[in-house]
């Protein structure tokens, strides 16, 4: 039993090494935070995390959720705000509806790229699955990952 324990404590603190590490807005460079600062001036709710090198802050504008990856040097490498599904255009909705057959998008983030290449990434799930797939403007598929989804709770009494 106890090395059973031990063994669920080992795992528990391997799979924490993947997760983004929270930082305090001193431990991130002044060059990152002075970039930051002055492409959003209002942002508020402001939290940074170290994603592998780079500096990820989360943030709200005017009430909608956004993160902004910078690296060390203070260029910024990725935009993203949520946006409502609604708001994701006709050609991302199509292709959607063609290579997803009945999957519903549940959530919706536009992501700007510094070459000025806008992508949109969609939750979708059905009954079964779920997914995270990432679309180009034009509806291109990019990428598809597997999301988790949450199981059913056991019905007790039943197994």
């Amino acid at each position: 039993m106890k090395k059973m324990i031990s063994m669920l404590i080992v795992i528990a603190l391997c799979s924490m090494v993947g997760v983004a590490q929270k930082l305090t807005p001193s431990k991130v460079p002044q060059n990152v935070r002075k970039a930051f600062s002055k492409e959003f001036p209002r942002a508020s709710g402001i939290t940074w995390s170290m994603e592998e090198t780079n500096y990820e802050v989360n943030f709200l504008l005017n009430n909608v959720k956004n993160s902004v990856v910078f690296d060390k040097d203070a260029k910024w490498l990725e935009k993203e705000a949520v946006i409502k599904v609604s708001d994701v255009p006709k050609e991302v909705k199509a292709a959607m509806k063609k290579e997803f057959a009945g999957f519903k998008a549940t959530e919706a983030e536009k992501v700007e790229l510094p070459d000025n290449t806008v992508q949109y990434h969609l939750g979708i799930s059905n009954k079964v699955e779920a997914f995270e797939v990432q679309f180009s403007a034009t509806g291109v598929v990019l990428k598809k990952e597997p999301k988790e989804t949450k199981k059913p709770a056991e019905v007790k009494g039943k197994k």
